[in-house]
């Protein structure tokens, strides 16, 4: 039976296909807050008379959008980024192919894991006097999601 997870126990990280093309690896994403999935429908109508009056309709087409709020990471003496960070803050300024790549969601009992295509959108970056200061992005989804079972390499980069 089921039972209600802690959010903060998904695991998060991106595939880096641009630091070696040849050897992609997986980034830890750090500083996640919260998330949610986000989607919508486009239907088209099958109306007929069969229907009696009732509307008749048909999904064709699924999007989705993963929404993250984060803290902003970054080492105050060296200025070096959280790479996970760092690495969205770079596809977010491409366009086409060049910005996608997958995240990776790993559910926290680590028996299912999903992959998931898409391209970063810097969204809300931020804060007040008394904040820590915010950096959110939105993760556009192309395709279908492709679910995985997890083995112990595809948790690699979340061993600390």
């Amino acid at each position: 039976m089921g039972k209600e997870m802690v959010a903060s126990k998904f695991l998060f990280s991106i595939e880096d296909k641009l630091t070696d093309p040849t050897t992609p690896k997986w980034l830890k994403l750090c500083g996640i807050t919260s998330f949610k999935f986000g989607g919508e429908d486009e239907t088209a109508e099958t109306n007929s008379f069969c229907k009696q009056g009732f509307k008749g309709q048909m999904v064709v087409q699924r999007g989705w959008k993963l929404e993250f709020e984060a803290n902003y990471l970054e080492d105050i003496a060296t200025g070096e980024r959280d790479a996970g960070q760092a690495l969205i803050d770079k596809l977010a300024k491409e366009l086409d192919q060049a910005a996608q790549t997958r995240l990776k969601m790993i559910t926290p009992s680590k028996k299912h894991g999903f992959y998931i295509l898409g391209a970063p959108s810097i969204s809300d970056m931020g804060g007040g006097t008394n904040d820590i200061a915010s950096w959110n992005f939105s993760w556009v989804i192309d395709g279908k999601i492709e679910e995985f079972t997890p083995t112990a390499t595809d948790l690699t980069e979340f061993n600390d």
